[in-house]
């Protein structure tokens, strides 16, 4: 079974959350679309858990639950923006613009006091263009654009990983040279010493028997 047709399978419910959401029935939404979402497995799954982000987060605006709207919203971005710009005839580049520009700031304005007038125009619409029998043919194509970013995504996050790990490497074998440079800085102080003492020893002994030598010579 591909990928799309696990969403495929419960669409007819799919639409009704989308009805409800349109509607302003948030909680009613959340409701349809989490009892798909259990189901789901694959890319379709973190699409649908954005939409009930979504949802939740703005059933809390209507509340005026500035923290748990805001909250809702920042996961929905988090969860949507890598099916953008489109996504199963969703425009979800338009959507988290909504979220962003609309939604998002007046959370800032109910936990400030300030203001606020919950009108139609602040909740957005769900729109599924074009109609749905066509968005299935294009979706497969949409699903690999979708996992081929999240590959990219993972990728870069190995490579940052294993550059971090270069660099512990590079920090530890700097850290290992040095800590063995000072091991035979202090080998050849410990060595130095006693060698010095031993040659002027020898110096001295030398010089003494040469001296020696000479008197005896002198006064024979």
């Amino acid at each position: 079974m591909t990928p799309y047709k696990m969403l495929d399978r419960f669409y007819n419910n799919f639409l009704k959350g989308i009805k409800e959401y349109n509607t302003k029935e948030f909680f009613e939404c959340h409701d349809t679309w989490e009892e798909i979402w259990h189901e789901l497995r694959g890319i379709d799954r973190l699409f649908l858990q954005g939409l009930i982000h979504s949802a939740i987060g703005h059933y809390h605006l209507s509340n005026m639950n500035w923290k748990g709207a805001r909250s809702q919203f920042e996961k929905c971005h988090k969860k949507l923006e890598p099916y953008g710009p489109m996504y199963r005839g969703i425009d979800i580049e338009q959507h988290l613009d909504h979220l962003k520009t609309i939604s998002a700031p007046l959370t800032e304005k109910i936990e400030h006091n300030q203001p606020v007038k919950l009108s139609e125009d602040i909740y957005p619409k769900l729109k599924i263009e074009p109609p749905p029998d066509a968005v299935k043919l294009r979706t497969v194509l949409e699903q690999q654009r979708v996992a081929l970013k999240q590959e990219l995504l993972l990728l870069k996050t190995e490579l940052k990983i294993n550059a971090q790990k270069n660099d512990l490497l590079k920090t530890e074998m700097a850290q290992e040279l040095h800590a063995l440079e000072n091991r035979w800085q202090k080998k050849l102080k410990t060595f130095w010493i006693p060698a010095s003492l031993l040659v002027g020893l020898i110096l001295g002994v030398l010089f003494g028997v040469g001296f020696l030598k000479g008197y005896i010579l002198f006064f024979q």
